[in-house]
């Protein structure tokens, strides 16, 4: 049980999961997954980010956006402590934290991550990579609330 293959055979069926909709179990294998992680690999590993990231994915849609953000800002203190601030990692987890913010209508906040995205998206994979326009329209998007 408390072995990475395991952790990566719930992440799969967590992903399966939730490809079907049924959020519920795709939580319950992605939190499996990531107690397995936590106490094999430890909380500043990788597949820990990216298995907080996937969970908070589903949190997020399902309206739960207090355990969507502490989910998204684990993923983002773990890659910034393995990988710095210049990885795609990093540029993602702050995305996917200005959605929430976003969500629950704190556009200013929403902004400030976005941006910071934005900035470690450039840095990383460039002006033309198909993510940075991504993050572009969403900064557009919330520049437009913020505007009405």
């Amino acid at each position: 049980e408390q072995h990475p293959d395991t952790a990566n055979t719930y992440n799969n069926i967590a992903t399966v999961y939730k490809a079907q909709g049924d959020d519920g179990k795709a939580l319950e294998y992605y939190e499996r997954a990531l107690k397995i992680r936590l106490a094999v690999l430890g909380e500043q590993h990788v597949s820990t980010a990216n298995t907080y990231n996937n969970a908070a994915i589903v949190y997020k849609a399902q309206g739960d956006f207090g355990k969507a953000l502490d989910h998204y800002e684990r993923a983002l203190k773990i890659f910034l402590a393995v990988h710095g601030e210049q990885n795609a990692g990093t540029a993602n987890a702050c995305n996917n934290i200005a959605g929430v913010y976003q969500a629950q209508g704190d556009l200013s906040k929403a902004l400030e991550y976005y941006e910071r995205a934005l900035k470690v998206q450039i840095a990383f994979l460039g002006e033309q990579h198909p993510n940075t326009a991504k993050i572009k329209k969403n900064i557009a998007s919330v520049q437009s609330m913020l505007n009405q």
